[in-house]
């Protein structure tokens, strides 16, 4: 009677395994367990039936991953098998020992088991036995995991043949076979054929099953992961709906097999951008693992989830919660794995890569190092896995302007691809996006553009026109012809890449306000400002609603806005929104201290308090030792609100509240260092601060004093190499520049080149950058020869890291020669310098352009300095007429070019000419600028003088006079005279008058296209 009981609560075991209720099977199996062990029976088929009893048990275990359970049950199993000495249960149970192993990635103890498993079996069976195709059916399992797929499929087809021979082709195990080949096939992305796979599983299941079964479910699961693979998002969708369909009336309840249909459907919300709908999806996901596992946290399936939950997090710039989540998922993973997996190495990848996304390279790259030292222990250096981590790689250098070594990396990278794909597929494109990025970097454009458009077409050509990775490409070539100044071009691509966004999208979606950004970047560097205003403010809309106020892509909205208006001079404007992109970012970064908190990762599975222990203990150690370096927040001291302070202390400088500035400013010192501390390696390019031409240097107030502090404190925590701490010495540099401290600022910029030298070495963007501010520095204490020589070095490291030479960096260098040619009065050499710079110019831009504008601008201003006024006038007049068509008639950058052509008219005595443009000039100058700006009230008096000495009623009435005394030889004489010292005196006038307003024209173009360049 017990031994019917037994058998009863083994078979509703087996039917709830079937059904995926793995819990009720679990409680069957250890019912009947618990049955046989109270006989206390010593007969051989007792023995035999607790044998697999307790194999059952492990299985149901393995399926909810509860890989150590499995592994004890399996052993006891073994233990009886051995002492009644049952072969044939031996080998079952080492393919169960297998597939465990196979679970926790012990790839070659799963390897040992299988082959001991077919040694066995052939010893007892036939060669072509069902039993043996288990065995080899499970060792190709091993080698998918491993991405041996060539080994894999070898031994699915020994499988095949077998079940063929004996089953015939409509039967389950051999629609499992389809089934695994067709996911091999998925994973070499060969699509057409991996569909054609499933679709041979399913149509047998579909045969032999109810419709309503799982693996039908399971098959209609994997069409949707291979649509996925193909970017056929909605018939992804429809795949992954079914598959939730039956599954949900087939069980009624929560199920393993549910929570995964909403982890693939969440998956989809993901890769639309969607992510409230996709964390929603997820979050039911752990719900139903919550329920199954009760208090059992340290499950693979609750890791990969809060993996998935993290990437939310990591997209949407919530750093502390991705790192929060991360780092559940490793310490599960280290639990239940070990160190040494494919699941721990991808929890590395995933949190090397936060690190990197905020800067922080030294520990991102040592945890890549980790994942990829993982990966290449457990399946090789030509696995996809590898492939991965030297994308990461390549994106980490990128960062770092180390191009030669990115493009290095991403070469690996696709070089596995292509030997595992075989042919182009969408990994591939990715990739190669990636190494059109880098060569845009060097300023190889037009290799750049090429490999971008060689993307597109192969999307466009699998895709279609309406699809998010076609947008992605234009993207991507927008980006190339920004970095060109191609500005229209760029446009054209942006809107493209907008409107099927917004088709396939909506309006309220976060990849939505990226396509603003880029547009409003554009109107931006096309100085139309208001346009630039109007898109920002609709990016910041949709933001503030996908993600409430305080999130840092909210607080990047309003920098932008606050941005945008202190280049409009709308100052009250512009400081509200620095005030609010600082307040949430105090929110944020500020009292979640643990934000950007690099909290180091923890090697066992302990509570979070152990781990604050351990990290504590470890920070010392390692800062010790040139390992990772823990950030020590303090208030609202992090990077994000180092950089408002300083956004908001431009605007105090230009709306004349200089003391709140220079405050701002210093506030913004302490945050960095607070954040940094002595030992800190970060990467942060120097930004110079912005010089508004609406007050002069002389309106700086006096702050020597705190200037003095803020230096000695800079100085005393110097001794350390550390990116930083140069870009501090810049940063302050600037203030002394700007209030005359000429000397000090040498001093810093010095230091600065030097510590940038030490880590970066000579050949590097970031030293060009120091060479240009010592260069500057030189240049306003008169040393022109000695700015030269700086300019020059900055020139020759660019020349040597751009591959092209006809590169908007290198023009810069030429303009920046130029500019010092010209204030040392060397205005030939100028004039040669800026038609190098002009010659790069047409190159890259077509001939409508505001940059080439600037520098037909700035040649006029030479030429007229030279006294050839006829040739400035046609130069003056080029940059009119491109001001003209791209800005509009009433932009200021319109006015300088009247007032430029009036000083060159009065300077050739075409004095009703000089006064029109003059007059256009002051007409434009008072819409955009204070009524008493100086540049408003300089204009005035050149056109009263004008008036008033140049009139022709005034010069007939003084010759008169003279002739009542002279006789007309006389007269004559004195006219001559007359005509010889007025035109001395207005040219001494016109240089007086000229050169600050005509060099800082020059200075205000180099600006623009500085900026314009960026």
């Amino acid at each position: 009677m017990k031994n019917e009981n037994i058998q009863s609560l083994r078979q509703l075991g087996y039917k709830a395994l079937r059904l995926g209720h793995y819990c009720q099977a679990q409680s069957h199996y250890i019912a009947a367990l618990n049955i046989i062990n109270s006989l206390k029976t010593d007969r051989i088929v007792d023995k035999e039936l607790e044998c697999d009893l307790y194999l059952d048990v492990s299985i149901v275990l393995a399926k909810q991953l509860h890989l150590l359970q499995a592994l004890e049950y399996c052993q006891r199993s073994q233990k009886l098998a051995g002492a009644i000495n049952d072969q044939y249960r031996l080998a079952k149970l080492l393919d169960n020992q297998g597939n465990i192993n196979r679970l926790q990635e012990l790839f070659q103890k799963a390897l040992d088991s299988y082959r001991a498993a077919l040694k066995l079996k052939l010893k007892l069976f036939k060669s072509s036995n069902l039993d043996i195709t288990d065995t080899f059916y499970g060792l190709g399992r091993v080698y998918y995991d491993q991405s041996k797929f060539n080994d894999a499929l070898c031994m699915y087809q020994k499988a095949k043949d077998i079940r063929l021979q004996i089953l015939g082709d409509d039967n389950l195990e051999i629609a499992e076979l389809y089934y695994s080949i067709g996911n091999i096939l998925a994973q070499q992305r060969k699509d057409e054929q991996a569909l054609s796979m499933h679709k041979k599983s399913l149509n047998i299941r579909i045969k032999l099953l109810e419709k309503k079964d799982l693996e039908i479910a399971t098959s209609y699961q994997m069409i949707g992961l291979v649509y996925m693979n193909q970017r056929k998002i909605d018939d992804a969708l429809l795949a992954y709906q079914k598959a939730l369909d039956i599954r949900i009336e087939m069980k009624n309840d929560s199920c393993v097999e549910i929570a995964e249909s909403q982890v693939s459907l969440g998956d989809i919300y993901y890769e639309r951008s969607q992510y409230k709908d996709a964390e929603a999806k997820y979050r039911i996901a752990l719900g139903i693992y919550t329920k199954l596992l009760h208090e059992d946290n340290q499950n693979l399936y609750m890791a990969r989830l809060f993996n998935k939950i993290g990437n939310i997090f990591f997209r949407q710039y919530q750093f502390k919660e991705a790192l929060s989540s991360y780092q559940k998922s490793l310490n599960i993973r280290l639990h239940v794995l070990g160190k040494t997996s494919l699941d721990v190495s991808d929890s590395y990848e995933k949190i090397g890569c936060l690190y990197i996304k905020q800067i922080n390279f030294t520990d991102g790259l040592s945890m890549l190092y980790k994942s990829l030292s993982i990966r290449s222990e457990i399946v090789g250096n030509d696995s996809l896995q590898v492939a991965d981590s030297y994308f990461n790689f390549g994106a980490t250098y990128y960062k770092e302007e180390k191009f030669t070594d990115a493009l290095t990396m991403f070469q690996k990278c696709v070089d596995i691809q292509i030997k595992t794909y075989r042919e182009l597929t969408f990994d591939i494109t990715t990739v190669n996006h990636a190494i059109a990025t880098v060569l845009t970097g060097q300023g190889n454009y037009e290799d750049a553009l090429a490999l971008h458009t060689k993307c597109l077409n192969f999307r466009l050509n699998k895709l279609g026109e309406s699809h998010l990775e076609v947008a992605l490409s234009y993207d991507k070539i927008g980006d190339v012809y920004c970095h060109q100044l191609k500005y229209i071009e760029a446009m054209s691509m942006y809107r493209k890449s907008l409107n099927i966004r917004l088709a396939q999208l909506g309006e309220n979606n976060l990849i939505i306000a990226e396509s603003y950004d880029n547009i409003g970047k554009i109107h931006e560097c096309q100085h139309d400002y208001d346009s630039a205003l109007s898109i920002y403010e609709k990016s910041l809309t949709i933001r503030l609603e996908m993600l409430g106020k305080h999130n840092l892509l909210v607080s990047k909205s309003y920098d932008d806005i606050g941005n945008v208006c202190r280049l409009l001079y709308h100052y009250p404007k512009a400081i509200t929104a620095f005030q609010q992109s600082l307040n949430i970012q105090s929110k944020v970064l500020g009292k979640d201290k643990s934000a950007c908190k690099n909290a180091k990762v923890s090697p066992s599975g302990s509570g979070n308090e152990d781990l604050g222990k351990k990290l504590t203990s470890m920070h010392e150690s390692i800062a010790s030792t040139l390992r990772m370096i823990r950030l020590q927040l303090i208030d609202v001291d992090n990077i994000g609100i180092y950089r408002s302070y300083r956004n908001f202390g431009v605007v105090r400088f230009a709306g004349t509240k200089y003391e709140d500035s220079l405050c701002l400013f210093q506030k913004s010192r302490n945050v960095r260092y607070q954040i940094w501390g002595k030992n800190r390696q970060h990467y942060y390019l120097s930004c110079r601060l912005e010089k508004n031409d609406d007050h002069s240097r002389t309106e700086y107030p006096n702050t020597l004093s705190q200037y003095q502090r803020a230096l000695q404190t800079l100085l005393k925590n110097i001794e350390h190499v550390d990116v930083s701490v140069a870009n501090s010495c810049d940063y302050l540099g600037n203030i002394c520049e700007n209030i005359y401290r000429c000397t000090d600022a040498l001093s810093l910029y010095q230091k600065s080149l030097e510590i940038r030298q030490q880590i970066f070495g000579e050949n590097h963007n970031l030293v060009a950058n120091s060479y240009d501010n010592i260069g500057c520095i030189y240049c306003n204490l008169s040393k022109y020869e000695e700015a030269i020589d700086m300019f020059n070095l900055s020139l020759r490291i660019r020349q040597k890291k751009l591959t092209n030479i006809n590169n908007m960096r290198i023009a810069e260098c030429y303009g920046n020669i130029a500019h010092v040619k010209f204030i040392s009065f060397c205005y030939k050499d100028s004039l040669t310098m800026f038609e190098k710079f002009l010659e790069i110019m047409s190159t890259l831009l077509d001939g409508h352009h505001i940059s080439t504008a600037d520098v037909y601008n700035n040649i006029g201003v030479i030429k007229y300095h030279l006294s050839d006024c006829t040739e400035a006038l046609k130069d003056y007049q080029a940059s009119l007429d491109i001001r003209l068509a791209l800005l509009g008639s009433n932009h200021r950058y319109v006015a300088d070019s009247y007032y430029n052509i009036g000083m060159a008219y009065r300077y050739e005595h075409h004095y009703d000419k000089a006064i029109e443009s003059l007059q256009k000039s002051v007409n434009i100058y008072t819409q955009s600028l204070r009524p008493n700006h100086r540049q408003i009230v300089d204009v005035r008096r050149i056109i009263k003088i004008m008036n008033r000495k140049y009139s022709p009623k005034t010069s007939k009435s003084k010759l008169n006079i003279i002739s009542k005394f002279v006789g007309n030889n006389a007269r004559q004489h004195y006219q001559d005279l007359s005509s010889t010292i007025q035109s001395s005196v207005q040219q001494a006038d016109n240089f007086q008058e000229n050169e600050n307003i005509t060099s800082s024209n020059i200075n205000e173009s180099n600006a623009s296209q500085a900026e314009d360049g960026k």
